[in-house]
């Protein structure tokens, strides 16, 4: 039996990392603003700066902000065409806004499937259901060309096209950063992330109108016009200060540590030669940031197989994205607004697929070891 466990996900912090964290830490309880002030407004600004945008809003989840994001749209009791693969949690915040989940299936290369957009749409004109938005999720920074036509059609219909872009910071589509191609996108600062901060996130908006109802709707739904009224249904979803100084330590080391995921991806590329599996490539156009490194297996009972092989060896299988979707989820397909539809690449992807630690504290050692018992697998 191999002696060390390889974690699931570790984090570290050098020397250097801890005393940034102190200075900032010390300038929040300085100021003794605990909560959406300056540190959270450096933030915004160094996340515009590092994807080129405009007009981001810091927030206290991913989960909080899409869940501002469609109460801000007001999608209740219209449709909202979601990716059926992602975490309950876009599933939550659609339903907290009221809205209509229909599922939308991936492509054969396993992201948001613009054909399958087009029935989606369909179907639901021919329910007579208004379409209020679109939600692609870009799932392990993976998006090909066609979100491009997604965005087009959206436009072409006058529907808000959203990012849940959790996983895909500073992950890039022809040279476009992913988070900034759709009205609204949603970034993730959980403690997994690229950018990790514990809980936390990033809203973007494509324009200042949109980017001060954001701001609103994170504040109870505050009146645009009259101090101390609230015109809006919404909740409390500023980020604290404490999380705004973690995400900005993070985001200044952040391109060494994407590098680093970037490296151990390509090394599970260029090793991994089992006849059961195949790895998953990015998209045309596509450079991920590597949240997760992706395989998919033959069949289902491989990865099973897999999985019970790294049991077996002590090797923790970081967490699958998703192994159940959202189109099966029981909250969301016992709810009344919920439209089911065939789901044939989901289905097939969620079954199949399965995810090697990929993090930049894995040593080259525990990298190969993972390398071997995946070449070592036997059906």
């Amino acid at each position: 039996m191999d002696k060390d466990p390889i974690r699931i996900f570790n984090i570290s912090y050098s020397d250097k990392d801890k005393t940034r964290i102190h200075e900032l830490v010390d300038r929040v309880i300085d100021e003794a603003f605990l909560t959406n002030h300056t540190l959270c407004r450096e933030l915004e600004e160094k996340v515009n700066s590092l994807q080129k945008s405009l007009y981001s809003i810091a927030t206290s989840s991913a989960t909080t902000g899409l869940e501002a994001v469609f109460r801000t749209i007001n999608v209740r009791n219209k449709a909202v065409i979601v990716q059926a693969n992602t975490f309950i949690a876009t599933a939550h915040a659609i339903q907290a806004a009221g809205g209509i989940i229909v599922p939308l299936d991936l492509s054969k290369e396993y992201v948001a499937s613009y054909n399958d957009l087009l029935r989606a749409y369909a179907k639901c004109n021919e329910l007579d259901i208004e379409v209020a938005a679109i939600c692609v999720v870009n799932i392990s920074g993976r998006a090909s060309e066609k979100i491009f036509k997604i965005k087009e059609f959206s436009e072409e219909h006058n529907i808000v096209l959203v990012e849940d872009n959790a996983q895909g910071f500073l992950s890039s589509i022809n040279n476009k950063f992913l988070g900034t191609i759709g009205n609204y996108s949603v970034t993730s600062f959980q403690t997994t992330k690229v950018v990790a901060c514990g809980e936390g996130g990033i809203i973007n908006c494509d324009n200042e109108e949109r980017q001060v109802n954001i701001r609103n709707n994170i504040f109870f739904g505050k009146s645009k016009s009259i101090p101390r009224l609230f015109d809006y249904e919404s909740g409390n979803f500023k980020l604290s200060e404490m999380n705004a100084a973690l995400a900005i330590a993070d985001l200044e080391r952040c391109k060494d540590r994407i590098k680093r995921r970037q490296e151990i991806n390509a090394f599970y590329k260029e090793n991994v030669k089992s006849k059961f599996i195949k790895f998953l490539p990015s998209p045309k156009g596509n450079i991920s940031s590597n949240y997760k490194t992706l395989f998919v297996a033959n069949d289902p009972l491989i990865t099973k197989g897999i999985e019970m092989l790294f049991k077996e060896k002590r090797i923790a299988m970081t967490g699958s994205v998703y192994r159940e979707p959202i189109s099966v989820q029981p909250r969301v397909i016992e709810s009344r607004k919920y439209l089911a539809r065939e789901l044939t690449n989901t289905a097939k992807f969620c079954n199949c697929h399965f995810a090697p630690p990929n993090y930049p504290e894995l040593k080259d050692e525990e990298i190969s070891r993972i390398v071997d018992t995946l070449n070592k697998f036997v059906s």
